[in-house]
């Protein structure tokens, strides 16, 4: 918005320049009075040379002068000789003043004349107030105008330079100022420019290498709000498989289409290897997921049972920040996107132990994929002002805000990924109260 008043400044500025000089600096003028020179003054044609910047005076003997209109000015005197009754030769005023003291050949204190031109006229300027009221002709012929230039035309062209000059660098810095607000405009617009939110793939097949129907199941690893997640084998292969009922298959499908969204693959995230419908232990029919496995299970889980090192605490929750991290972030590579997607109900339950004791973020069935004030569900588009998103996770985990329903819902992103921030907090809690080289030879009090 401040780009059309620079504009308009920038223009102000010109016309004042070029009013200024147009007008010139009149306290200047004051300041130069008193070293302008005073010329005697002949006018053959009344308002002939005139300079508006000239002013008539008289001078000591009540005769009509001049003085000039800038202290650089020189005196100048154009002049015939006529017979006069008695056969004597006089002089004949032609034109008397001031003259423009650029000319070199004026700084001579004495009006000494050069030969006369061909209609027998004489000229001569010089330095000095008064200096042009005695004329002397030459006695050496040199070059000179038969009429003396007009020096109103000399200063008047240079304050038409002086004008066109200061008009050119005052549009040049305007159309500079102009190229930068629309630069900096189209940069803007780029930035805030929604960015087309990813579109997964449909429904990924099962997985070319995962036959639904030949999962074999063989225990129950977890019990969730909304499914039922089962360590399973397929081809010798270890898996995890979380089960759906199909009256909840909502959840299913927002939790399948957090898996697809592109650039979702991350060490610290569990591995997405297809879903569908499948038959489950009991006969009936699920909606599954099927996922990586973790053989030790729930953070929360190895918190009850065991104590940590420092460097083991420190890898535990270094390495679900990352995951959380990854989920948080907005990626993007050429045209693929992923987008930021808040977990809404982080805490040690949903975070499972790899092998090597790297923790892995799982159980996105409240996560959903957030720009500014809207969130996708499904891959539909949802305004985070109309509902409500808050009424999920689990308590002990909540945000003060969240608590209160104080949650800037204009701005859900950044509000879920702080909510996100502060269960993560109390999950390194709960990992620092179980990490025995904290307290120094004292019994590490029991997981609560």
């Amino acid at each position: 918005m401040a780009c059309p008043y620079i504009i308009l400044l920038a223009c102000w500025a010109t016309l004042f320049m070029g009013v200024r000089g147009r007008l010139g600096g009149q306290p200047q003028e004051e300041e130069e009075d008193i070293r302008r020179s005073v010329c005697a003054h002949f006018k053959e044609r009344p308002g002939e040379h005139d300079n508006s910047k000239e002013m008539l005076v008289y001078d000591e003997r009540g005769a009509v002068a001049v003085r000039c209109a800038t202290a650089a000015d020189a005196c100048y005197s154009y002049w015939t000789y006529r017979r006069s009754a008695d056969n004597d030769s006089e002089i004949l005023w032609l034109s008397r003043g001031c003259w423009d003291g650029k000319y070199s050949h004026c700084n001579s204190s004495s009006c000494v004349a050069s030969s006369p031109s061909i209609s027998n006229s004489y000229f001569c300027c010089c330095t000095g107030s008064m200096c042009n009221e005695d004329v002397t002709p030459a006695t050496e012929s040199s070059p000179t105008p038969a009429e003396p230039p007009d020096s109103d035309d000399s200063e008047n062209k240079d304050e038409l330079e002086d004008y066109l000059l200061v008009l050119y660098v005052l549009l040049t810095i305007a159309f500079i100022l102009l190229v930068i607000c629309i630069a900096g405009t189209a940069l803007r617009w780029r930035k805030t420019k929604p960015a087309p939110h990813p579109t997964p793939a449909e429904d990924p097949p099962s997985s070319p290498c995962i036959d639904m129907d030949s999962i074999k199941f063989m225990e129950i690893i977890g019990q969730g709000r909304f499914g039922t997640a089962y360590r399973a084998v397929v081809q010798s292969e270890e898996i995890a498989v979380k089960l759906f009922p199909q009256h909840y298959k909502s959840s299913y499908q927002n939790e399948k289409y957090i898996y697809s969204l592109p650039l979702m693959e991350h060490s610290n995230l569990l591995s997405y290897l297809g879903g569908g419908e499948c038959v489950g232990p009991d006969g009936n029919i699920y909606y599954g997921l099927v996922l990586s496995y973790c053989p030790n299970g729930r953070l929360s889980s190895y918190l009850a049972e065991n104590t940590l090192s420092w460097s083991t605490f420190c890898q535990i929750v270094l390495s679900a920040t990352r995951g959380l991290a990854h989920l948080h972030s907005d990626i993007r590579k050429g045209d693929i996107i992923k987008p930021c997607i808040s977990h809404r109900d982080f805490n040690t339950r949903n975070l499972l132990l790899t092998e090597n004791l790297l923790c892995v973020v799982s159980d996105l069935g409240f996560a959903i994929h957030t720009q500014g004030a809207k969130y996708f569900i499904n891959g539909e588009e949802q305004h985070a002002e109309t509902s409500s998103l808050t009424d999920v996770g689990t308590l002990r985990y909540m945000a003060p805000e969240v608590l209160e329903g104080a949650v800037n819902l204009r701005d859900c992103e950044a509000a879920l990924k702080q909510i996100d921030i502060y269960a993560l907090g109390l999950v390194l809690w709960e990992c620092a109260a179980r990490c025995h080289d904290l307290y120094q030879g004292l019994q590490t009090p029991p997981y609560k």
